[in-house]
């Protein structure tokens, strides 16, 4: 079994959930970076991922590249947006400041041998796609549960919510008929 890094995490991640994976160095304009990784989206999204690691490259220079990368993409009018994600040590507040000047940035925690991958995946949510979630199971027929509830009311009330399905009349006629029977024995003592 081999041992990945944070890189080849991330851009594994990234390639199951329809990323592809660019070969590097990139070249906008025969003009060269380089970064561990670079991936898009074809076809659905014009976002371009960088993968940088702060282990491996100083701060500013990491900063340079990606704000070259930034700058080649404005001179060739290309409309593609920028995401950095960051591996290893959390650059300096200056630093991810610059980057954000000109792209999203997702800086990842500690990725871990015994992670499952969970913790990745919620650094990096906002670019993979949303699971598949079935509304239909989740909240079942409402119109059944409330026929449900209504059962285990008194049996005036469920005459009420019967007679309130076919509108207001029967309504007005039920809760008349409720109260004259309730106040009859009353009217009654009274004669």
């Amino acid at each position: 079994m081999t041992t990945l890094g944070p890189v080849e995490k991330v851009v594994e991640l990234l390639e199951q959930s329809g990323y592809r994976r660019l070969p590097t160095p990139l070249a906008i304009n025969r003009i060269k970076f380089d970064f561990p990784a670079v991936l898009d989206k074809q076809g659905i999204s014009s976002d371009l991922i960088l993968v940088v690691d702060t282990a491996m490259r100083d701060d500013q220079e990491i900063v340079v590249n990606v704000l070259g990368v930034a700058r080649a993409l404005d001179v060739s009018r290309a409309s593609n947006s920028i995401t950095t994600i960051i591996v290893g040590p959390r650059p300096s507040v200056r630093h991810l400041d610059e980057l954000k000047s000109v792209c999203r940035v997702l800086p990842v925690g500690s990725i871990s041998e015994e992670s499952d991958g969970n913790n990745l995946s919620n650094w990096l949510a906002v670019l993979l796609p949303l699971a598949e979630f079935d509304t239909a199971q989740a909240l079942g027929d409402p119109a059944i549960a409330l026929d449900e509830k209504i059962e285990q009311l008194p049996a005036e009330v469920r005459k009420l919510t019967k007679a309130a399905k076919q509108g207001r009349k029967p309504v007005e006629v039920m809760m008349r008929d409720l109260v004259s029977d309730a106040l009859k024995p009353i009217w009654e003592e009274q004669e």
